[in-house]
């Protein structure tokens, strides 16, 4: 959690979102209200939303929203010992509430694997919604596509059933994957391919999909409703 202390024309911004190693995938911005109770409220509020997605929502003081990130930003750089940037993928409205639009990762999609190494095999054992979640994040905030997994069905365990990797754009377009994802996530093969090869073709079949965790993980069955 990073905060400033306040000063004269500053205010409390609540920003949420995931850091990774090379960028900040902004969700949202909130200036704080004045009375203490509210303002309370709206950041445990923020903070459960946030934390439901492997996220955290940090309180900066500054004069505007655009210089609450830029400061949050700033310390975010001091702690990796590099320059970190907005993630594409960032929230548009909150894009448009700071002011700026996002910046794309400087490196490219060829350096993304580069930060992956250590996740072959890791689903060699199975795999869990709550792997689901720590892998794909992983993947998309180091600049991967957005990877999802559709169960077959969601009830008061969980996540069961059979299971596909699909790939999910902004628009809420579902994509077929390379099988060599899952074979080097599995331990399979040693490497998975260009990350650029990885996202194919649109899905034919359904893809409304009636569960979901609103962070990777999809099931084609409700069994809780």
């Amino acid at each position: 959690m990073i905060s400033n202390p306040p000063v004269t024309e500053r205010r409390l911004f609540f920003l949420s979102g995931r850091i990774g190693t090379r960028a900040f995938t902004l969700w949202g911005v909130r200036a704080a209200p004045t009375d203490p109770e509210e303002e309370g409220a709206l950041y445990n509020k923020l903070w459960d939303t946030a934390e439901g997605a492997f996220g955290a929502v940090h309180p900066v003081f500054a004069a505007n929203a655009r210089a609450a990130l830029d400061e949050l930003l700033g310390e975010f750089s001091k702690e990796v010992g590099s320059t970190l940037t907005l993630h594409p993928d960032s929230s548009p409205e909150a894009l448009e509430a700071v002011g700026s639009p996002g910046t794309p990762d400087p490196e490219g999609p060829r350096e993304v694997l580069a930060e992956l190494t250590d996740l072959h095999s890791r689903f060699a054992d199975g795999y869990t919604a709550e792997d689901i979640r720590a892998v794909f994040g992983r993947i998309h905030d180091a600049g991967g596509p957005c990877l999802v997994c559709v169960w077959n069905y969601w009830d008061e365990d969980g996540a069961g059933g059979d299971s596909e990797f699909y790939a999910e754009d902004e628009e809420g377009t579902f994509f077929e994957v390379q099988p060599d994802v899952y074979r080097w996530l599995s331990g399979q093969q040693a490497t998975p391919g260009p990350v650029e090869s990885w996202v194919c073709a649109p899905v034919a079949g359904p893809t409304e999909f009636p569960a979901s965790d609103d962070c990777h993980n999809y099931a084609r069955q409700d069994r809780n409703s």
